[in-house]
């Protein structure tokens, strides 16, 4: 059971996406490129629905959604 947790891909998702939080809620936040916010979480959870198919992108999708509105 815990091997299948450590291999799911919310529990590689998670690091990452604080990762890629902390680094737009800091870094990113004053970078504004002709006045647009530059949306990481966004990006990779296209990425992630983009490689892995759309049932990986709705789960990252949700799981990055709901730690960028917590955060």
């Amino acid at each position: 059971m815990i091997a299948a947790i450590v291999q799911s891909s919310v529990a590689r998702l998670v690091p990452v996406g604080i990762l890629v939080l902390a680094l737009q809620k800091t870094l990113f936040a004053e970078m504004r490129p002709a006045g647009v916010a530059l949306q990481l979480m966004l990006a990779l959870a296209a990425a992630a629905g983009a490689v892995g198919g759309p049932e990986r992108g709705m789960v990252a999708g949700f799981t990055l959604g709901l730690m960028y509105d917590i955060g």
